[in-house]
């Protein structure tokens, strides 16, 4: 498999940045769902009419797809925004203020995320995400 190098990485994510943020993620929505409509659904559509193996009714298969489909929107949503935070920091090097304390820095060093985010959470009262997204951030930066 053949690895992108950085140059060519940045170009495409300049062209990402272009887009903007909420443009990113609708592309890369209808993208992945598309891909993932295309390569399970049609394929059990067709499996259906040949050999008659699952026993839909024209709603019902619908009804199925369609929540489906809402499904793999939400999905793609949440890792496109996920994706493009993710890329942002690394190529620009968006910085987190981060809280100094002893016991955090060691948990974090020793690769102890859980506790990390647990001792996160105790310092500053966050919710789970949001220390989640720190202690990940964190780990990037010194591991």
């Amino acid at each position: 498999m053949k690895k992108y190098d950085k140059d060519k990485q940045r170009e495409q994510w300049a062209k990402y940045e272009a887009m903007g943020k909420g443009k990113y993620v609708a592309f890369m929505t209808s993208i992945f769902t598309g891909s993932v409509l295309i390569a399970v659904a049609i394929p059990a559509i067709i499996i259906n009419n040949i050999f008659g193996i699952l026993d839909y009714s024209a709603s019902g298969l619908f009804l199925k797809l369609s929540i489906y489909i809402i499904a793999m929107v939400l999905f793609s949503i949440r890792m496109g925004s996920k994706t493009w935070d993710k890329k942002m920091r690394e190529f620009h090097g968006y910085e987190v203020a981060e809280v100094e304390d002893a016991e955090l820095k060691k948990h974090i060093l020793d690769g102890e995320k859980i506790k990390a985010v647990k001792r996160y959470r105790d310092i500053t009262g966050s919710k789970l995400n949001v220390a989640i997204e720190y202690v990940d951030i964190m780990c990037e930066k010194y591991l």
